[in-house]
C-alpha cells in the first residue's frame, strides 16, 4: 500500500470514528479530537489530573501540578496516609498491534515503597488514555479503579493503557480497536501546568 493510500485509509478511519461521536456523543469532544490529531498534540491541564486523582480508589483529597518534567502530587487517603511525590514520565512503549504502555518513575525513589503509589500512577495513566483516545471513549469520565499497575523496579511503575476500564469495556468494538491502533503516543511531558502528549499516526509512516 502506498503512503497516499495509507493516508486516505487513516483519515477515513479517524473520520468515521469522529462521525459516530458527533451523532452519539458530544460534538465538542469530536471537534477537539480532530484538532488534536491535526496538531499532533494534546494537552491535559493539571486540573483534569486533580479531578481524576481525587476520585481514585481510597483517596480522600488530592491535587496535582505539572512542572519541571514531573507531575507533583499531594494526596490524602481514607486511611489517613498523606503522600507527596513526583511522577516522571519515564518511557512510552507503543507498538503496532502490540504494547500500549507507560512507565513512570517515582521521586523521591524511597516513595516507591509507599503502598498507595499504584493508585496514583493508575489515575495519571487513565487521564492519558482518555486524552489520547477521547472520541473512542465517547466522553466517558476517567475512572482509574481496576487499572493494573506493575512494578518494574523500586521506583518504576508500568501501566498498560488497554486496562483502563472505559477502554477495556469498548475494545471488542471494531471502531474502537481501530482507533487505538490509528492514534499512538509518541512522547509524554509534564510542563508549564499541563501534561503534554505528542501524538503519532502509525498509518502515515513509510515501510
Amino acid at each position: 500500500m502506498s503512503r497516499s493510500d495509507r493516508l486516505r485509509s487513516l483519515v477515513r478511519r479517524v473520520g468515521d470514528q469522529a462521525q459516530r461521536a458527533i451523532t452519539s456523543g458530544p460534538v465538542a469532544t469530536a471537534r477537539k479530537f480532530l484538532n488534536e490529531v491535526a496538531q499532533r498534540q494534546a494537552r491535559v491541564p493539571a486540573e483534569a489530573l486533580t479531578r481524576t486523582l481525587a476520585h481514585a480508589e481510597g483517596v480522600r483529597e488530592a491535587s496535582a501540578a505539572c512542572e519541571g518534567g514531573r507531575v507533583h502530587i499531594d494526596a490524602t487517603f481514607d486511611d489517613g496516609s498523606h503522600v507527596q511525590l513526583g511522577l516522571v514520565p519515564w518511557d512510552v512503549r507503543f507498538a503496532p498491534r502490540g504494547a500500549k504502555e507507560l512507565v513512570f518513575r517515582v521521586e523521591p525513589a524511597s516513595m516507591g515503597r509507599e503502598r498507595h503509589v499504584p493508585e496514583l500512577v493508575a489515575a495519571v495513566a487513565t487521564v492519558v488514555a482518555h486524552a489520547l483516545w477521547s472520541v473512542a471513549l465517547g466522553g466517558a469520565r476517567p475512572d482509574s479503579r481496576g487499572v493494573f499497575v506493575d512494578k518494574e523496579a523500586d521506583d518504576l511503575f508500568r501501566v498498560d493503557l488497554r486496562n483502563v476500564p472505559a477502554l477495556r469495556a469498548r475494545m471488542a468494538t471494531s471502531g474502537v480497536a481501530a482507533m487505538v491502533e490509528a492514534v499512538a503516543l509518541g512522547n509524554l511531558q509534564a510542563e508549564d501546568g499541563v501534561l503534554a502528549l505528542t501524538l503519532e499516526l502509525p498509518g502515515l509512516t513509510t515501510r
